[in-house]
């Protein structure tokens, strides 16, 4: 692993902290949630892991994934293009139950209570949707927040489905049961869990 990669990793961090202060309101459910994100980003947990380069099959859609985006990610995009090979990408909860979809949807968390940043009250990293794809519906008991960077899908949350571009947050309140449709593109999204006031790390079902 070359130095630079968690030099990068850092500069991947910084661009989302802009990210979200751009965004941040105290009168909407995304504002709320991202001043408490916020709030556990300062000071930044010391880095306990390494950056390998992923072997993960679902790495085979990074490529795809990284041109769709639009003007309004195009910072984020410039941050993660380093060093998204390095990612500890893994199975997570989207392909949890559904062994077929393990090629083809995967996760990078960078920050939380077991990433290469030791957090236990946030999660923060990056989710890759194949093209054609159908996550299961699922649910947890803490709020998430995603930022959609590239790739256009349907996004189910409590049965009412809206079409997700680019540029779009989406906020899912604790236990809201959500699904995700991608279309032909690759789907890269930033996700952000405060997990700060429960006593454990969250508890997923489908």
């Amino acid at each position: 692993m070359g130095s630079s990669i968690p030099a990068n990793v850092h500069v991947l961090i910084a661009a989302t902290r802009v990210l979200l202060r751009r965004r941040q309101s105290p009168f909407d459910p995304v504002g709320i949630e991202i001043q408490r994100v916020l709030s556990q980003l300062n000071p930044l947990p010391p880095l306990s892991g390494w950056f390998p380069k992923s072997n993960h099959p679902a790495t085979a859609f990074i490529g795809v994934a990284l041109k769709n985006g639009n003007d309004a990610t195009t910072a984020m995009l410039d941050a993660i293009t380093p060093v998204i090979r390095h990612l500890p990408w893994q199975n997570g909860l989207l392909s949890a139950g559904a062994p077929e979809l393990e090629p083809r949807v995967a996760v990078a968390e960078i920050i939380g209570p077991e990433a290469p940043f030791r957090n236990s009250g946030l999660r923060l990293g990056l989710a890759l949707i194949a093209p054609n794809t159908h996550c299961p519906a699922h649910h947890h008991s803490a709020p998430e927040l995603d930022f959609a960077i590239t790739g256009r899908a349907s996004w189910i949350q409590n049965g009412v489905a809206r079409q997700v571009f680019p540029g779009t947050f989406i906020f899912h309140s604790p236990q809201s049961v959500h699904t995700v449709f991608t279309s032909a593109d690759a789907v890269l999204t930033l996700y952000v869990q405060n997990i700060a006031d429960l006593s454990d790390a969250p508890e997923y079902s489908i």
